[in-house]
């Protein structure tokens, strides 16, 4: 079952969007106002659904804001008038707008594709922070290593064969060995 993230600044609306996507099979969390709420983060399949007064000036920002803290993908609904400015505002951002008017097929569509897109945001957003990770660990070994050459006299591939070996023999992360190093020296 897809999630949906339903923000609308319309309340009236609001009640009857909901009901309408859940017997179309969304299960639908509505969001209140404010881009000062947390949103619940990663939810695999989640889109997000916002409509938004757009003669309010900050609509874009929360949207973006909303979009990436829930991992999903963007689906934007205004007035016909208004899709040259919300285009404008949102290009460049993968958001799908559409009039007020589409036929809730479509936007059944366009939210089945919003929540795939979320998927792979998801996905890269774990991607990326395990590469931080890695990155971050290689930064520490790599000043392990230096403080190993300047403070011990050793070459750059003794240290690292230090490092490596205690590691084994320690069964402790490389990180783990590097930081201790570090520590002590």
């Amino acid at each position: 079952m897809t999630r949906v993230f339903v923000r609308c600044d319309y309340s009236a609306p609001r009640e009857k969007i909901i009901e309408k996507l859940t017997r179309a099979g969304f299960a639908c969390t509505p969001l209140a106002g404010g881009a000062a709420e947390e949103p619940r983060a990663g939810e695999e399949g989640a889109a997000l659904l916002y409509i938004p007064k757009t003669g309010r000036g900050d609509w874009a920002e929360e949207a973006l804001f909303l979009a990436e803290s829930l991992r999903a993908g963007l689906v934007v609904v205004v007035r016909r008038e208004d899709i040259p400015a919300a285009e404008q505002k949102l290009r460049g951002r993968g958001a799908s707008i559409f009039a007020a008017d589409t036929s809730p097929a479509v936007l059944a569509g366009a939210l089945q594709a919003a929540a795939k897109a979320g998927e792979r945001l998801a996905a890269a957003a774990q991607e990326i922070g395990r590469l931080r990770e890695r990155l971050d660990c290689e930064r520490i070994v790599g000043r392990a290593k230096v403080a190993l050459v300047e403070k011990r006299g050793m070459t750059e591939s003794e240290a690292h064969r230090y490092i490596e070996k205690t590691a084994m023999d320690e069964r402790l992360p490389r990180r783990t060995v590097a930081l201790r190093i570090l520590g002590e020296l």
